[in-house]
């Protein structure tokens, strides 16, 4: 009686005695040898399925790790076939999750001479401006503020007026020489400012 031992990868096969197996398990077979008599042959097959493993990851939205000398960014996942000890295949996959960066942006507006408050800053000149905090996460949490200062809006009208004569200037009558101010507001809400010159003249006497 003789007996094999013997070991297989998954998804391979092993002929015995003309048959295919590929199953773990015992198989008998009665062979016959060449002075006539009966030879029993018995197999022992192991199959070795793939070893399979997962190695969770976690980075923040714009950085990168490095695993198995390769760099990756993006959420997925990343199998990759090796050979174990055994000379079957062994399949390791990266799980990576690229936790998104939190941005708030908040877009305002004011008129000259205000300010708006910030994160506790209070700010009057356009620009964008940010905050960086850390969240829970490990990640990073910006805000941005994106300010911007309407222009200050000055008219100035020149009149003339002739004696016994008035004008009439933002509802009210004028009949002096002056300089005269008036103040509006635009359709942003912001003040307006209307300045009338004006110049009253005499009666020349010959």
């Amino acid at each position: 009686e003789t007996a094999l031992d013997v070991t297989i990868c998954q998804n391979e096969v092993y002929i015995f005695n003309g048959n295919v197996v590929s199953n773990t398990g015992t198989y008998v077979a009665e062979l016959q040898s060449s002075t006539g008599c009966d030879s029993i042959v018995t197999l022992n097959l192991t199959v070795t399925f793939t070893l399979v493993s997962y190695h969770d990851f976690t980075i923040c939205e714009g950085d990168s790790l490095l695993w198995r000398n390769k760099y990756y960014k993006e959420t997925g996942f990343y199998p990759e076939q090796l050979i174990s000890a055994n000379g079957c295949d062994s399949i390791v996959t990266l799980v990576l999750y690229a936790i998104p960066v939190s941005r708030d942006t908040l877009v305002t507006s004011i008129c000259p001479g205000e300010n708006v408050m910030f994160h506790g800053t209070a700010y009057s000149t356009p620009g964008t401006y940010e905050r960086v905090y850390q969240a829970p996460s490990g990640c990073d949490s910006i805000f941005v503020l994106e300010l911007d200062v309407h222009e200050e809006y000055t008219e100035t009208f020149t009149q003339a007026i002739c004696p016994g004569d008035s004008v009439l200037w933002n509802g009210q009558y004028y009949d002096t020489g002056g300089i005269f101010e008036s103040q509006l507001q635009t359709i942003n809400g912001c003040d307006s400012i209307q300045i009338l010159e004006s110049v009253s003249y005499t009666h020349l006497t010959l």
